[in-house]
C-alpha cells in the first residue's frame, strides 16, 4: 500500500503543472467568440471589396475598405502607391471587361489576414474574347480596413 501512495503522489505533483499550464494556455470562450467575430467580420470586408467596388461597379466604396497608404504588393506595372492606384487599377479592369463578374470560390481568415480564391469572367472589350481566369489573393486588415495585399494569376490576361 505505501509503494502504492508514493507513486500516486507522485504521478499527481508531475500532471498538476501540466493540466494548470495547458489551462493557462487555453483561450476563454470569451477570447474565442472576439476572435471569431474578428475573422468573420473581416472577411465580411473583403466579401463587400469584390461584390460592391467590382460587381456593383462601384470604386468609390474602396475608400471605406482600405487604409489611404495600403500597400498593394502585386500593384500592375506604373500602378500609383496607395487607394488612388487601386482605384485607377479597379477603374481600367470595369473600362477593360464592362461584364465584368467576380465570383469568390474560397475564403477563409486568419489572423490579421485574409485569403480568397475568385473566378473572374468577362468580354474583353477590345477582342469581343470572352475570358476567365483564377486569382488569389491575400489581404491583411487592421480594424476593418484593408492595408496591404498581395495577388496571384494574373497571367489569364496575357491570352488575351
Amino acid at each position: 500500500m505505501g509503494e502504492v501512495a508514493i507513486f500516486m503522489t507522485s504521478l499527481i505533483v508531475v500532471l498538476l503543472p501540466v493540466s494548470s499550464t495547458s489551462a493557462q494556455e487555453q483561450p476563454t470562450p470569451a477570447k474565442q467568440d472576439d476572435q471569431h467575430s474578428l475573422l468573420e467580420n473581416n472577411k465580411r470586408v473583403i466579401l463587400r471589396l469584390f461584390q460592391e467596388v467590382v460587381n456593383r461597379r462601384n470604386p468609390l466604396a474602396i475608400d471605406e475598405l482600405y487604409v489611404p497608404n495600403v500597400v498593394d504588393h502585386s500593384a500592375f506595372p506604373g500602378q500609383a502607391p496607395g487607394t488612388e492606384g487601386i482605384k485607377n487599377a479597379v477603374s481600367d479592369f470595369l473600362g477593360t471587361f464592362a461584364d465584368l463578374e467576380v465570383t469568390v470560390e474560397d475564403i477563409t481568415a486568419e489572423d490579421d489576414r485574409v485569403v480568397t480564391r475568385e473566378t473572374w469572367r468577362g468580354t474583353h472589350g477590345p477582342t469581343g474574347k470572352a475570358a476567365t481566369g483564377n486569382v488569389i489573393h491575400i489581404f491583411r486588415l487592421r480594424e476593418g480596413k484593408i492595408t496591404e495585399e498581395w495577388s496571384q494569376g494574373w497571367d489569364w490576361l496575357e491570352k488575351l
